[in-house]
């Protein structure tokens, strides 16, 4: 950056802007804006990796409190929810097959005769 401030200036303090100056200063400005680009690519990289590396230790966290039942045990109890389950819905179909009525729906001939 200072190296193009460095040839403005001296662009400034000379009468006449010749064409090989301008292109100096412009490759010197396109080196500069690469090398903002390359640290910009970078520093995204790098808050790439950290927000990946913070899921990662959030999972880890979570992990631990799933894990701190033995795993037989942990098995019995998801067995004994689903048998739960499997009993309600069984319960509830028998309430609704005692509850389940055919309703036809009125004849024609007695909204005539209405």
């Amino acid at each position: 950056m200072q190296t193009v401030l460095e040839h403005i200036r001296q662009l400034e303090s000379e009468c006449e802007v010749t064409q090989e100056s301008v292109k100096d200063i412009a490759k010197i400005a396109k080196r500069c804006r690469r090398t903002f680009e390359r640290q910009q690519e970078l520093a995204t990289e790098r808050h790439e990796a950290h927000r990946k590396e913070r899921k990662r230790r959030w999972h880890e966290i979570k992990k631990p409190a799933r894990s701190m039942l033995p795993t037989p045990l942990w098995q019995d109890l998801m067995d004994l929810n689903s048998r739960r389950q499997d009993t309600a819905q069984a319960a509830l179909s028998v309430d609704a097959a005692d509850e389940f009525v055919i309703r036809r729906p009125p004849d024609m001939d007695d909204d005539a005769e209405a």
